[in-house]
């Protein structure tokens, strides 16, 4: 058994998703349809859907759920609607009612290990770097960015003789750690100090996102430790980041010909 996951079927009309479903029938003849949906307003203020501002997404995540159940009641022999907010009861019925349908067997002590793990969706920027998919940044303890960073944004520019790192950071709404640079003679903090309209708007229930944007300069180096540092003065390496990487080469004056 295998299964595939997408979150853009909300975006189709009835019409449509029903011919998708349809088409995925014929080719796999006994897939099972899994609707999985959540209060609407809980849905807006979660880590993806939180960046998508837009005229209309309230309407659009009813009507899907909407078209959800429709699809269910005529189709029951292979389609369910499951409720999130229900999944993750601590009685498991939901989780139950699921099993049931898909005919699978699972351990209280299985479901129980599903359950311990974090599944929550980090900001775009802030799931490369702590998936490794950013080259020039390598955090660590990613539970700890979950809990005190909302959004991470960071490039960086050659500027002479070191680099500039331009960005946005977002603290966590009742986050109360810092976040510094060390670099070879001082330590800078990295908070934002000029407004950032973009990341206001993806961040618009949070109010540090207004001001956001920082630039810090950096000496021509390898790399710089990031390290937090909570009130009562614990400091923590939490990453690196690493300037030179994923930066074309320095460029070459060529004589004329």
């Amino acid at each position: 058994m295998f299964g595939f996951k997408e979150i853009n079927f909300n975006e189709l009309p009835r019409d449509r998703l029903e011919a998708y479903i349809a088409f995925v029938r014929r080719l796999f003849p006994n897939a099972a349809i899994v609707f999985n949906t959540r209060e609407v307003e809980d849905v807006k203020r979660s880590g993806w859907w939180r960046r998508i501002v837009r005229d209309g997404l309230s309407d659009q995540l009813k009507r899907f759920r909407d078209i959800a159940r429709d699809y269910v009641r005529a189709h029951a022999g292979f389609a369910i609607h499951v409720e999130y907010d229900k999944l993750v009861q601590k009685d498991r019925v939901e989780v139950a009612r699921l099993l049931a349908f898909l005919r699978e067997t699972l351990s209280d002590d299985q479901i129980e290990a599903v359950f311990s793990e974090s599944y929550s969706y980090d900001t775009k920027t802030l799931t490369g770097y702590l998936s490794g998919r950013a080259a020039h940044v390598e955090l660590r303890h990613p539970e700890w960015w979950r809990a005190h960073v909302d959004e991470l944004q960071v490039q960086p520019r050659r500027i002479g003789g070191g680099y500039l790192l331009v960005g946005a950071i977002v603290p966590a709404v009742g986050s109360d750690a810092r976040i510094f640079l060390e670099l070879p003679d001082e330590r800078v903090e990295v908070c934002g100090d000029s407004e950032s309209p973009r990341v206001a708007a993806a961040f618009a229930t949070n109010p540090a996102a207004a001001n956001a944007a920082f630039s810090i300069k950096v000496p021509d180096c390898d790399s710089v430790d990031l390290v937090a540092v909570t009130p009562d003065a614990t400091e923590v390496v939490i990453g690196s980041l690493f300037p030179m990487r994923g930066l074309p080469a320095w460029p070459t004056t060529k004589a004329p010909v």
